[in-house]
């Protein structure tokens, strides 16, 4: 009677591990990882962001008029199957200043795109002039909303 009992238990226990891990990817607690491209360098240096920006660019003729308005250069990009996610930090007084991407994640209802920020250290000696980090990634094309987690930053 004691072992039907104890095999019973870790039956249901089981079940309700399975169904538990089940429930939580449909909620959305699971995420997959993103494969993107960065375009940054091929784009160039580009001018005027006063404030941190961030677009998402899901036609090309919004990203070719974009890129090209602040004199860089709109690089293919893979449209249509493919999006670009494009964001600035603003003004910095040194090229020292840099936008790393940390990872691009979907979840069932948005994609998070994570975004470091590399700051100059004490050692470091760069001109003082001003510059405009950047980062622009291609990612797979999706109707889900995109937003940036910037880690480091409260």
């Amino acid at each position: 009677m004691r072992l039907r009992l104890a095999v019973a238990v870790v039956v249901l226990g089981l079940t309700g591990a399975s169904a538990g891990s089940v429930l939580a990817n449909r909620t959305g607690d699971s995420t997959d990882p993103v494969a993107y491209h960065d375009l940054t360098r091929a784009i160039g240096p580009l001018t005027a962001f006063g404030r941190p920006t961030p677009h998402v660019f899901r036609h090309e003729r919004n990203y070719v008029s974009y890129i090209s308005e602040r004199l860089g250069t709109a690089v293919p990009a893979g449209y249509p199957e493919r999006m670009v996610v494009f964001f600035a930090v603003g003004p910095r007084s040194t090229p020292a200043y840099r936008l790393t991407v940390a990872g691009v994640v979907e979840h069932r209802d948005a994609i998070v795109v994570r975004l470091r920020e590399l700051t100059p250290g004490p050692t470091d000696t760069t001109p003082s002039r001003l510059t405009f980090p950047y980062r622009a990634i291609s990612i797979p094309w999706s109707a889900k909303p995109v937003t940036i987690d910037w880690v480091g930053r409260p």
